[in-house]
């Protein structure tokens, strides 16, 4: 039986260079991750524009009401385009 030693060496050292290749892969993706919550700052600015927005709104609704459904409009939908009879 052959001694294969310098092929196990070699396996060893590529093996080596992988693991270390994976752990400095896995310390920069753990760097790249933001420290805390970043987004909390832009938290209380977003829930005050929406309050904002949404106020708005009901002031709209309350000064201009619903729109009048007038007699003979039709709201046309895309199914409606669709032939019943299955020619083109």
């Amino acid at each position: 039986m052959q001694n294969n030693w310098h092929s196990d060496q070699r396996y060893v050292k590529r093996r080596q260079h992988l693991l270390m290749e994976e752990a400095e892969q896995n310390r920069l993706a753990k760097l790249s991750q933001p420290r805390g919550r970043i987004l909390r700052i832009y938290a209380p600015v977003m829930v005050r524009f929406g309050s904002a927005l949404t106020l708005w709104g009901q002031q709209l609704q309350t000064r201009y009401g619903e729109l009048p459904n007038l007699p003979g409009e039709r709201l046309v939908l895309a199914s409606d385009n669709v032939d019943s009879s299955g020619s083109c």
